[in-house]
């Protein structure tokens, strides 16, 4: 889900305004998801994403996604995968529902919070 405000050109027709758009994914698994121009430095190739996604939205550079994994089997494979992937985890706090991470990469300063949720859990992942 994403929102837009500006001019755009609608079948080409200039017009201003906000565009508004939603997604929906029946297979996140094997789909190809581009992140927003704000975070256009960090690519999902540098950030490992070792989860069962059930669905996925992004607000500004926040990325949400609802998963199948509890919080904390998401956070022991969130800090594993961080740390094969180059990732320094700068801060890690939390117990049972709600977890917190920080992590730099080259520069690069992602937040991750996992809390769970009634289908295992929701990540927000805040990019640079």
């Amino acid at each position: 889900k994403g929102t837009a405000d500006g001019e755009f050109a609608i079948e080409g027709h200039a017009a201003k305004g906000t565009l508004t758009w939603e997604y929906f994914l029946l297979d996140l698994q094997n789909t190809h998801v581009t992140l927003p121009r704000e975070c256009e430095n960090l690519t999902l190739k540098d950030l490992p994403l070792p989860l069962k996604i059930l669905s996925a939205g992004w607000q500004g550079s926040q990325l949400t996604l609802e998963i199948t994994q509890s919080a904390e089997e998401a956070v022991n494979q969130l800090r594993n995968a961080l740390s094969q992937n180059g990732w320094e985890l700068t801060a890690d706090a939390g117990t049972g529902e709600i977890f917190t991470l920080s992590a730099s990469k080259e520069g690069k300063t992602i937040q991750i919070t996992i809390r769970a949720s009634e289908k295992g859990s929701r990540v927000e992942i805040t990019l640079p």
